[in-house]
């Protein structure tokens, strides 16, 4: 059996079951959702076993626990749909499920590879998570399907397996020896290149690596944590012609090296965890003109350092965590071309940040932990019409002034917003009531301070398209 599977970062709802299952329905004429809500069709055949057992005078002890678990999945999961694509004239299927944050198809008979390819291509596309395809009975096969997942899988001993892969002498010769010193490698095939994902992790020292790093020119993916990153290091980086995604976390790198950077031609995305960096470093950052995805986690940055961001006009995807940047945010409105914005753990947001916000028209999904919001706040964004993601999260005073329904009701100035979050948003009665009015979702998820659960099967009334849960927020750190 072939297994084929889209995962996301952390079950985040990132996925739209219903666009996914009309692309294909473009690709693979006939298919059909089989269940429309498989989390109620679960729990119908729970309570339907249950009532039997009852009526038999087998009171059925778990069915509490089980429903627990449907909920539970439920959360997981978001909106799930089964579908059912067809094969050929034989009846043969692909059987799955598509939901908000995992698709998952099954194949049971024999297909070709090109169907497989089309499948595994075009959710590789979505570019919104991890995907794999698996074939749990045919050896020779799996060896196929690997070259479409991107990536072969690390080995606990930090080796690789090469069994697929033919490298020259002095690539392997190099391989062999980061290997032997702790480095931890990967490898796979994408569009017929092979690539190297490296990690270098714990390591009180890093010089000692560099030589042999020259060799590695498939390098494309590098993470470096808990281990310094000198000058030279980074001039090594620099000659590495593939290399797209670096990330640093706790490392030790003087200001001055990150002119190198410059000289990645083909680096689209930057992860920056746990770091001291000065106005040196991020004016060099600033030259990264190439950049389409940058992070900042638990990173110090004075606002004249993230004012060089400003100009990185190719980025679409800007993300901050606990960064302490006041007057600098400013610099945010620059960055026309953001098609995803995230700030979390940052309590100098305010709702004035929607000001600047509402002028990014090509934002596509929003995230942000505001410690004020208002309906003047909420109307900035009237204007963001290509917005289909956006998650809320009010940080700030127990007590504060509430949104009323007309602050809700920008929301529905936005045709495109499928999936909608608020966590801790003060919203008044009236505000929730207009929440039944957005139509246009189909996901919302809840936790309102002061609204009581049961409102849930009102608003699900409401909005029958619409998967409504009531969600836990994750715990800041």
């Amino acid at each position: 059996m072939i297994t084929i599977r889209l995962e996301t970062p952390d079950q985040r709802h990132l996925l739209d079951p219903d666009s996914i299952i009309a692309d294909l329905t473009e690709r693979f004429p006939g298919t059909r959702v089989t269940v429309e809500d498989f989390h109620a069709q679960r729990r119908k055949v729970i309570r339907d076993f249950a009532a039997a057992e009852a009526a038999a005078g087998r009171p059925w002890i778990i069915k509490d626990r089980v429903e627990a678990d449907i909920d539970r999945n439920e959360r997981r999961l978001g909106l799930a749909r089964n579908i059912s694509i067809p094969l050929n004239d034989r009846g043969d299927e692909i059987e799955g499920l598509v939901s908000a944050s995992r698709v998952h198809l099954k194949i049971k008979v024999p297909i070709d590879f090109e169907t497989v390819r089309t499948i595994a291509d075009y959710l590789n596309s979505l570019a919104l998570g991890q995907l794999s395809v698996q074939d749990d009975e045919d050896p020779e096969n799996q060896r196929r399907l690997r070259t479409l997942t991107a990536r072969q899988h690390m080995l606990l001993d930090g080796a690789i397996d090469f069994d697929d892969l033919l490298l020259p002498p002095r690539l392997r010769e190099a391989v062999e020896w980061l290997c032997k010193a702790g480095v931890r490698i990967s490898a796979g095939i994408k569009q017929g290149a092979l690539n190297f994902h490296l990690c270098i992790l714990d390591m009180d020292e890093t010089d000692h690596l560099w030589e042999s790093m020259r060799e590695l020119i498939p390098l494309a993916n590098l993470s470096i944590q808990n281990a310094p990153l000198t000058k030279r290091g980074l001039a090594t980086l620099a000659g590495l012609p593939r290399l797209q995604d670096l990330h640093l976390r706790n490392t030790s790198t003087p200001g001055s090296a990150f002119q190198y950077l410059t000289f990645i031609p083909q680096l689209t995305k930057l992860w920056i965890d746990d770091m001291e960096l000065d106005d040196t470093a991020l004016a060099a950052m600033g030259e990264l003109h190439g950049l389409r995805y940058l992070r900042f986690r638990d990173t110090p940055l004075s606002d004249a350092g993230f004012r060089q961001l400003a100009y990185l006009q190719n980025l679409t995807t800007l993300n901050l965590h606990c960064v302490p940047v006041n007057e600098g945010l400013q610099e945010l409105a620059a960055l026309e071309q953001l098609t995803f914005l995230g700030l979390s753990a940052m309590p100098q947001v305010t709702g004035d940040l929607l000001a600047i916000v509402g002028q990014l028209f090509r934002l596509e999904g929003l995230a942000l932990e505001v410690a004020t919001l208002r309906d003047q706040d909420l109307a900035h964004l009237r204007g963001l019409k290509q917005l289909w993601q956006m998650s809320l999260r009010h940080t700030g005073e127990d007590s504060p002034p509430r949104v009323t329904a007309t602050g809700i009701r920008v929301f529905a100035d936005l045709p495109e917003l499928k999936q909608l979050t608020l966590i801790e948003v003060p919203v008044d009665a009236a505000g929730v009531r207009e929440l039944g009015r957005l139509t246009q979702l189909r996901y919302l998820g809840l936790n309102l301070p002061g609204v009581p659960m049961e409102l849930l099967e009102e608003l699900k009334a409401q909005l029958p398209e619409c998967h409504v849960s009531w969600v836990k927020p994750e715990k800041q750190v």
